[in-house]
Order: C-alpha cells, then structure tokens, then sequence
C-alpha cells in the first residue's frame, strides 16, 4: 500500500495499478507487490545468522482480523513484549520525533506501525526489524 508520490517509477513502468483481490490492498506495480508479500512472508520468523545472532520482522497490527487461537494470541503477546523493549531501546538513542501538529510522539506509532486517518500520520506501512543475540536485542530498525 504505497502513494503515488512514492512509487512514481513504478507506475510509468506498469502502466497500471495491481490490486490483490483478496484483500483490496493496492499496489503500484508487480514489483511493489512482490515486495510487500515478501515482508508479510518473513513477519515473526526468526533468522538465525550463526549460532547466537537471529534477525526478525515485527509487525503486530492483525489488520483488524480476530485472534481465533491460542498461537496467534501468543505470537501477538510475544512481538509486543520484543516491541516494548525495542521502543525502550530506541528512546535510549533516540531524540524524541513530536509531530509539530498532533503533539504525537512518532517513534512509538512508527514501531507499532499505527494507522490514521490522516497520510501525514499513517504508519500502517512500516515494519520493524530487530538484530537478537540470544534474548537481547542488540539493534531496531523501522522500514517501510
């Protein structure tokens, strides 16, 4: 789910918007589309790097869908314990980032990747990337 401003690119060289029949989420081209599935694929799987080092994608919205088992509520309780700590994490290395119009602190909804009404403050679209070591986490990322 992109603007346009974002993926100009993309749609010269499509031609034509994509738009998943599933869901209704609309992608500006195939590779976009790629992409966004590729990141929804590797959601809460662990990455193990060698014997200590994993990296993970976080990314708790369910996207309005209900919990129906015990494994998603535990996945959902899991990656917002690994969130909280992220967040404490950052706002140790981090100035803090106000929305001169909201007064809205960014970096938590960036990290939880909270929806809005309004584009300037939407972050449905970010993920967050973790760098583990054992049960530490050593670095946050946020991508979208």
């Amino acid at each position: 789910m992109f603007s346009l401003a974002d993926h100009g690119i993309c749609i010269e060289q499509e031609k034509l918007p994509l738009e998943d029949q599933i869901s209704q989420t609309w992608f500006c081209g195939k590779y976009c589309k790629e992409i966004f599935i590729g990141l929804r694929s590797h959601v809460g799987t662990d990455n193990i790097l060698d014997s200590d080092l994993s990296w993970s994608i976080l990314r708790c919205n369910n996207d309005g869908q209900k919990l129906h088992s015990v494994q998603k509520i535990a996945c959902l309780a899991e990656c917002n314990m690994k969130l909280a700590v992220a967040l404490t994490l950052l706002e140790e290395c981090i100035i803090r980032m106000v929305d001169p119009r909201t007064g809205v602190d960014m970096i938590p909804h960036v990290l939880y990747n909270k929806g809005s009404n309004f584009a300037r403050v939407d972050y449905q679209g970010f993920y967050t990337v973790i760098l583990e070591k054992g049960d530490k986490i050593l670095c946050v990322a946020s991508i979208r």
